[in-house]
């Protein structure tokens, strides 16, 4: 069997968001014919996603401390003065990456080592795991495999200090994709992007979405319900995004360069206030509906988060639930009656730009649930509306989202609780299923280094084969490349 070594921050028995893709190919990489190992990073918290649904076997998992409590660039006192500064800031992001590159390399090598892999998959954010690859690579003469689950230098949550540092942080970060054999990216918006921006050749760059596990749904399946029958439960699974602070002063400070976005992005869109404010209308025109209507939020919520929700006016309606395990969160999304999708907002040059789509959307469409996505024009939009999953609107449209739950709601009264179909052609996003293309991905880049000259066999320096599979999202988003910078 091919090896492939796979670098993470996020691992089992701790997990993220970001894990569970990663998990996937672990689990059926071996059905493929490539047996995998990861190099993770080990924490004493294990929030916040408890009961592990699943245990990877010891000896192909490698955890090792990535940061240690006391870090030295914490206390170092010239830290908080650099990053006033344009150049100071990226400069102090570049160090620390680098003093952990160095403390980790020894046992880097050392499992590559004794793993001996074929390839190494480095799976970011963070940009540390891709830094960990490329010692790898270096090393060893393997190919590198990018896989981005969110844009790097554009990830929606970074604020440059200055947009020089956005620009060594973009060349810095094109220096390592052109070491890379293959871009992995979840999105046909985020192809774009590394296409155009970052100038990928396109034949590096495969779109591979995030998925869901049918094995999670047949033991979902097997436990009792969650919600009671009698009750009409909108869910919300996941996180919040705060919105910016001092919007109105964001302007002058970009005029001038600073607290720089190479998308401009809104994170009120990934707030809850516009729903709550549509909850507030439909009980407002229809007080009765109070006894059976529910909204439930689960997930780690920040104290702000949790005010605003306890605060609705109708209480008896808002439940607050911490984070479950991923079989109970499915066993939620079966009962539920209306899924709540929200995204940040994120737009290029006044387009539609939002190369990011939620990991729990995939399971909230085979859930066959409906879906109500108070999202903007996106990969998102364009999904749930082909697949007929459910409702899209634009994300500040409290009366559009009010009227959908006014639907939905009314809907549940003619006809009761149903059981809900997964749309067709939702297969393709089955875990096992993005494994095998993944495995088909890393099957042809071993046959064209094996084509190639031992003297030219590094895929770094060669001509890369035509690699890029269809776009597995149904349709273009709404920019095309032509509207990306080219600089």
């Amino acid at each position: 069997m091919k090896r492939l070594l796979i670098i993470t921050e996020s691992f089992p028995p701790r997990r993220t968001s970001g894990s569970f893709r990663i998990e996937g190919f672990f689990k059926y990489l071996p059905q493929c014919g490539i047996l995998p190992a990861v190099f993770t990073a080990s924490s004493p918290t294990l929030a916040p996603y408890p009961d592990n649904d699943f245990t990877p076997p010891s000896h192909t998992v490698f955890s090792v401390p990535w940061y240690p409590p006391n870090k030295r660039w914490k206390s170092f006192p010239l830290k908080a003065f650099l990053r006033v500064f344009p150049v100071g800031w990226w400069l102090v992001r570049h160090l620390e990456r680098l003093e952990i590159v160095q403390r980790l390399r020894r046992s880097l090598l050392a499992v590559a080592s004794q793993f001996r892999p074929d390839a190494v998959l480095a799976s970011g954010p963070p940009p540390i795991a891709y830094l960990l690859g490329e010692v790898v690579h270096d090393a060893l003469r393997i190919p590198l495999i990018l896989d981005f689950r969110d844009p790097w230098s554009a990830f929606h949550n970074t604020y440059y200090r200055h947009w020089i540092d956005y620009l060594f942080e973009r060349s810095y970060e094109a220096r390592l994709l052109r070491k890379a054999a293959l871009v992995l990216v979840n999105t046909a918006t985020s192809a774009r992007l590394f296409q155009t921006l970052l100038r990928v050749p396109r034949s590096k760059v495969a779109v591979l979405t995030n998925g869901y596990d049918e094995d999670i749904f047949a033991s979902a399946e097997s436990i009792p319900r969650v919600f009671p029958p009698n009750q009409f439960t909108i869910l919300y699974s996941g996180a919040f995004t705060r919105p910016d602070r001092h919007p109105r002063l964001q302007p002058f400070f970009r005029f001038f360069g600073f607290q720089y976005q190479p998308l401009q992005t809104c994170n009120g869109f990934r707030w809850p206030g516009y729903f709550l404010e549509a909850l507030k209308q439909v009980l407002s025109n229809h007080p009765q509906w109070a006894k059976t209507l529910r909204a439930v939020f689960v997930g780690h919520f920040s104290r702000e988060i949790l005010q605003l929700l306890k605060s609705f006016p109708v209480p008896s309606v808002v439940t607050v639930r911490p984070p479950v395990s991923e079989t109970l969160s499915v066993r939620m999304m079966l009962d539920a009656n209306l899924l709540l999708l929200l995204q940040v907002g994120q737009w290029y040059r006044g387009q539609d730009f939002l190369p990011m789509i939620p990991g729990k959307l995939y399971s909230y469409l085979r859930s066959g649930t409906p879906i109500l996505a108070p999202v903007q024009k996106s990969d998102i939009w364009d999904l749930i509306r082909d697949l007929g999953a459910g409702e899209v609107m634009e994300p500040a449209d409290v009366p559009a989202i009010a009227g959908a739950i006014t639907r939905h709601f009314l809907a549940w009264q003619q006809r009761g609780a149903v059981r809900h179909l997964p749309p067709p052609g939702i297969h393709r996003f089955e875990r096992r299923e993005l494994t095998r293309r993944l495995s088909e991905l890393l099957h042809r880049l071993w046959e064209f280094q094996q084509s190639l000259p031992a003297a030219n066999a590094d895929l770094t320096s060669s001509p890369a084969p035509d690699l890029i599979f269809g776009n597995l999202s149904t349709r273009i988003g709404p920019v095309s490349p032509m509207e990306m910078p080219r600089s």
